[in-house]
């Protein structure tokens, strides 16, 4: 594992002359639709009546496309090479872009229902073993259902990264599906999971130090102006766009580190190659992503 993730590292360093073509224009949408994203987060807080769904479910589709752009230009440079697939500043949106896409809010779904058949399942267990008014008793069993479902939630987290191998294949025009990804995965999700922890701590601390070198990068306005309607302003300054477009690169970084990683991780779990004459990904010894 220590091995992939060095490797991961020292590949993402070698293919920095190309992050700038890949990650440009993913980094200008990030940046603009994180500023609706802002605006409509404090406008539902302000006034939650006036909350758009329609509007929501929309950036939420728009939110990923930016680093789908991203994901596909850099999986296809790992995978193929330069010679293949320079990332370029305008690539277009394609088949494969839209296969990535579809994936995202597949495994989104699954990890939707699966959070919830744990948390109906954590609910029997303390309401069989403590009793069903202990879930509505003030400081009852709530902190220990907590840590129950926090590490449901990292179970599922790491189940999903069983799924994760469609995204590599995707990127590549493979005929690849989520039940060949969760085969090829047998035995490796707990690995990619801490590799992926490996890979993006650095960025943490690093984005951590930088948001703490600036105060609030936006101001909110009109909040409260005793009418009894909220009619907040959002205004942003010089220092949002700078520390904002600093945190997406930094962003795009640790995902190019990390699709790295995944793409190596495919390759030897797959046994995978970019030739135009070898055949789809097929079981392979995937002890050789140690």
């Amino acid at each position: 594992m220590w091995q992939g993730v060095t490797e991961a590292y020292r590949r993402t360093l070698a293919n920095l002359p190309h992050f700038p073509a890949a990650a440009a224009l993913p980094t200008v949408l990030t940046v603009i639709l994180n500023i609706f994203w802002i605006r409509m987060a404090v406008e539902t807080l302000a006034a939650p009546e006036r909350g758009n769904p329609i509007l929501l479910v929309a950036l939420v589709l728009l939110g990923n496309c930016p680093y789908i752009l991203f994901a596909v230009a850099w999986f296809r440079l790992v995978l193929l090479g330069e010679a293949r697939a320079q990332p370029r500043l305008f690539s277009g949106w394609k088949l494969r872009h839209w296969r990535s896409l579809r994936y995202v809010f597949a495994m989104f779904g699954i990890a939707m229902v699966a959070g919830m058949v744990a948390t109906t399942l954590l609910t029997l267990v303390v309401a069989l073993f403590y009793g069903a008014e202990a879930l509505a008793a003030e400081g009852g069993v709530g902190e220990g259902f907590f840590l129950l479902a926090m590490l449901a939630s990292l179970i599922i987290m790491i189940a999903m990264l069983r799924f994760s191998f469609v995204f590599p294949a995707a990127a590549v025009d493979e005929t690849y599906g989520l039940a060949m990804s969760w085969r090829h995965t047998k035995g490796q999700a707990l690995r990619l999971f801490v590799a992926s922890l490996l890979i993006a701590m650095p960025f943490v601390v690093v984005t951590s130090l930088v948001g703490g070198l600036f105060g609030s990068p936006f101001a909110v306005t009109g909040l409260g102006d005793g009418t009894g309607a909220a009619q907040p302003e959002v205004s942003f300054g010089l220092t949002y766009y700078i520390l904002e477009g600093i945190m997406v690169v930094l962003g795009y970084l640790m995902t190019a580190a990390l699709i790295q990683m995944l793409g190596l991780a495919f390759q030897l779990c797959t046994g995978w190659v970019a030739d135009e004459n070898a055949g789809p990904p097929t079981r392979h010894d995937g002890s050789a992503f140690s």
